[in-house]
């Protein structure tokens, strides 16, 4: 598969946790509306395009919030080279906050330049086994269930003298 494709496919599953997420939010009342954008281009004061991987805007008491998601489908650590690229291409556009995602993690150089730069990193990936190393990961429930009763057979038995005043003949069972 092309480096496109890659990423393209890791994109596709940040925008799938992002609108999750969002959604959940949403739901809760924290946030209004939320607007939620793929590859959008955007052109900075100076008029030169950029395209933001994930774009996702909402209006809070009247300001309009801007996330820009730079996605980085690397097996490695992302490196100060990447996040001042990202830093660049978002720092001449208004109002916009930078996200930086990688399913992998990032280099303590890449950690001080974002924490300069004002960009929170995330790593999104795939959740693994070992991630679970540690936490509760099986529940085994041992349940002894007792049925209502219920009635296997009937085997009425008649007063006889009741019987013979209401008309029963002695050939039915009668005690």
């Amino acid at each position: 598969m092309s480096s496109y494709g890659v990423g393209k496919d890791y994109e596709d599953f940040v925008e799938t946790v992002y609108k999750a997420i969002l959604e959940a939010e949403n739901r809760n009342g924290q946030i209004g509306h939320v607007t939620l954008e793929r590859r959008k281009k955007i052109k900075s004061k100076s008029g030169t395009p950029s395209e933001i991987d994930i774009y996702w805007e909402y209006t809070l008491a009247g300001i309009k919030n801007a996330v820009a998601i730079e996605c980085r489908n690397y097996n490695k650590n992302v490196d100060i080279p990447g996040v001042r690229d990202f830093a660049r291409k978002i720092s001449d556009i208004s109002g916009l906050k930078g996200l930086m995602v990688t399913k992998k993690g990032f280099s303590k150089n890449a950690i001080d330049e974002a924490t300069a730069d004002n960009i929170d990193l995330l790593v999104i990936r795939e959740q693994k086994d070992e991630d679970w190393d540690g936490y509760l990961k099986t529940i085994n429930v041992r349940m002894h269930i007792q049925q209502p009763p219920r009635t296997l057979a009937i085997s009425p038995r008649l007063n006889k003298k009741w019987a013979l005043e209401k008309g029963y003949s002695d050939g039915e069972q009668l005690q």
